[in-house]
């Protein structure tokens, strides 16, 4: 696809190798979004043309950029900012339970019309003595 290439590390990375990585690929002007996975050792770019590059010259830059990463300039990079270092959700865990809250938030809120829709919100809808409607119907 045009605009897009995935390299392999050869094997798994540190976390911080792979934020440094990340990082260090995204301040180039013509990378869109840069995202390293260190459990595959691999990296995803997104890259475009610039006003000085096109999208063919933009590539040979990106893989020249890539070639030029050493393990030492890696391992010496230090964050502009504190939050560069915080945890970056690349867990199996935590992509499974967004996908399923957001399929439920649809199927609950968007999905239901009329008065279905109604009912559907109200089962969900707790009360303050912590008893919802269904619940209230049944006893």
């Amino acid at each position: 696809i045009p605009g897009r290439v995935r390299l392999d590390l050869h094997g798994k990375i540190p976390e911080a190798h792979a934020v440094a990585i990340e990082e260090l690929l995204g301040k180039q002007c013509f990378v869109a979004k840069c995202v390293v996975y260190p459990r595959i050792g691999a990296v995803a770019v997104r890259y475009r043309a610039t006003a000085a590059l096109s999208l063919d010259e933009a590539r040979q830059a990106l893989l020249r950029e890539v070639g030029q990463l050493q393990r030492t300039k890696i391992e010496r990079w230090k964050p502009e900012d504190s939050l560069a270092l915080a945890p970056r959700p690349r867990h199996l865990f935590s992509a499974l339970a967004n996908m399923t809250l957001w399929y439920f938030c649809r199927s609950i809120f968007f999905a239901a019309t009329g008065e279905n829709g109604i009912a559907r919100v109200a089962c969900y809808t707790v009360f303050p003595c912590g008893v919802g409607i269904a619940s209230r119907a049944s006893a």
